[in-house]
């Protein structure tokens, strides 16, 4: 048995999903030109284009997201949101100090905190 087969490995030249989408020939070939200009195979062009298009929408539902929350509730936070801002810099604050004082062998360095 092959051993990539054997392993999950796939076979063919490329890692991912493959799948056949029809373009209008004008699309097609400026897509082509382009991907020409920048050095990119189609598939490289086509797939860079879909993330940052998912990217921009995600980025645009957050922002309708937090525009409802403020809508409903305001801009200025309240007291008990200023006090959970001040926890998490703090929690924050902490487990970056530690992650610095760990050492590359991943053992921590003893350090006090006054």
């Amino acid at each position: 048995m092959n051993e990539r087969i054997a392993r999950g490995i796939p076979s063919g030249y490329t890692i991912g999903m493959k799948i056949a989408v029809s373009f209008p020939d004008p699309l097609f070939k400026e897509a082509d030109v382009a991907a020409r200009a920048l050095g990119l195979t189609r598939s490289k062009l086509i797939q860079t284009a879909l993330e940052e298009f998912l990217q921009r929408r995600s980025d645009a539902e957050a922002t309708a997201s937090i525009n409802r929350y403020i809508k409903k509730y305001g801009a200025e936070p309240s007291e008990k949101d200023e006090a959970r801002i001040a926890h998490g810099q703090t929690t924050m604050r902490r487990t970056l100090e530690e992650l610095e004082a760990e050492t590359p062998k991943g053992r921590r360095k003893t350090r006090r905190r006054s």
